[in-house]
């Protein structure tokens, strides 16, 4: 399984502290999708596909950068099987939640279609998936498997997601400072301060937030 991180900078490349840290590839900047910038990972892996820039017989994982992965994860347990594109919805909210996804290159005509619909509809790629699925769109629906809630564990629904969830947590989705709800996240994730008085976080990413100087 590959790790796929998606990077967007003004200046149409890397600075000086991403060339050091990654692996990686500049691309044709007309991919930026500027009414719905979130949305701009389904329009660059649509790039990369229709480019020939993923390889066959991997398995990818594309994912927010508020996407922390908190234990290991492996390819078995994902277990697409001949299912091309996996990801999770949002518990009690039925929409499809693109914060956390693993697919093959098979799924290169399902972020077409996406892609197509964003532009289409000026809608974001959640909305677009979901349509797509809700409508059955070329038989669409067998070819997505709803993973567990675990995979992109966010705030919302927190009762009935972690009845849901496989544990320890696989990738808990915030970002690390007080949200718009006015929700502490770190005392929500780390500390336990959340509605069921549980610590979410593994150890290993409790540490690396104290390396990093979140706290």
């Amino acid at each position: 399984m590959k790790n796929l991180l998606i990077y967007i900078n003004p200046l149409g490349g890397f600075d000086n502290e991403t060339k050091l840290l990654v692996k990686s590839k500049v691309i044709d900047g007309n991919v930026y999708c500027d009414f719905q910038p979130q949305s701009t990972k389904t329009t660059v892996i649509h790039y990369l596909m229709e480019n020939d820039l993923l390889e066959e017989n991997i398995m990818y994982w594309v994912h927010d950068f508020d996407a922390f992965q908190s234990v290991s994860i492996t390819e078995e347990e994902i277990d697409l099987g001949e299912i091309d594109l996996g990801l999770s919805d949002y518990g009690r909210m039925s929409r499809w939640s693109t914060g956390s996804m693993f697919f093959t290159k098979k799924a290169r005509d399902i972020f077409k279609w996406m892609t197509e619909d964003i532009y289409k509809r000026h809608t974001d790629e959640e909305r677009a998936l979901s349509w797509l699925t809700r409508h059955n769109i070329n038989d669409i629906k067998k070819r997505i498997k709803k993973i567990n809630i675990s995979y992109n564990f966010q705030t919302n629904n927190i009762r009935s997601c972690f009845l849901e969830a496989i544990k320890p947590l696989r990738v808990l989705h915030f970002h690390p400072f007080v949200d718009k709800r006015g929700i502490n996240t770190l005392d929500f994730f780390l500390r336990g301060k959340n509605k069921i008085n549980t610590i979410l976080a593994s150890e290993r990413l409790k540490q690396i937030f104290k390396n990093y100087g979140i706290t």
